[in-house]
């Protein structure tokens, strides 16, 4: 080779590699490709917990922290009549009337279970337990009480009540108002003034 042939620029001899002893191997695409779902960790799902039934004076309050005042907006827009309104708070009154009867119930049943109780273990000479007992009688019994003066108040229709009553109607009012603005003043059509003149 000459030294000059190593500097030639027209003519490069290429280099090919030896294929002769090579063969195509066919690549499974699991090898580079991971086709599994991605890992996520197994949480169970929550479960829904029972809900306790409302016992008592605090199923009461449940009653009377619904929203009456949106009650009666929604029922004004679905039947805007005076009657239907008037109908619908002496339906909600039999309901809180029903509930205070069924609360009335529960307590007179707690309460003679705690009378049985106090009587019996005052017989077995527990006094340290009987006092525990009567205090939380005593408590049950304040509580059955309040229930009692609610279902009076029912009757009457003063305090919380005349609240459920007074905010129905409120709502009722609002929904009828809702319906006269969005039917009859959402227009503001333009009366000319020489009708008035005729």
């Amino acid at each position: 080779m000459n030294f000059l042939d190593f500097f030639r620029f027209g003519k490069k001899q290429q280099i090919q590699p030896d294929t002769a002893g090579k063969q195509d191997v066919p690549v499974s695409r699991s090898l580079f490709v991971d086709d599994r779902d991605p890992y996520i960790p197994e949480t169970e799902e929550p479960k829904p917990q029972p809900v306790a039934e409302l016992k008592g004076i605090e199923a009461i309050y449940d009653f009377l922290q619904t929203d009456f005042e949106i009650r009666g907006y929604e029922d004004a827009l679905a039947t805007p009549d005076m009657k239907h309104m008037a109908d619908n708070v002496e339906l909600i009154m039999h309901d809180l009337r029903m509930l205070i009867q069924k609360t009335c119930s529960w307590y007179e049943a707690e309460l003679q279970k705690y009378d049985f109780h106090i009587a019996t273990r005052g017989r077995a000479g527990l006094m340290d337990l009987v006092e525990e007992l009567r205090a939380k009688q005593n408590v049950i019994r304040n509580a059955y009480e309040k229930v009692k003066e609610m279902g009076i108040n029912s009757v009457e229709m003063v305090g919380m009540p005349l609240k459920i009553k007074l905010a129905y109607e409120k709502g009722f009012r609002r929904g009828l108002e809702a319906i006269s603005r969005s039917t009859l003043l959402s227009d503001e059509t333009d009366l000319s003034e020489d009708i008035f003149d005729q």
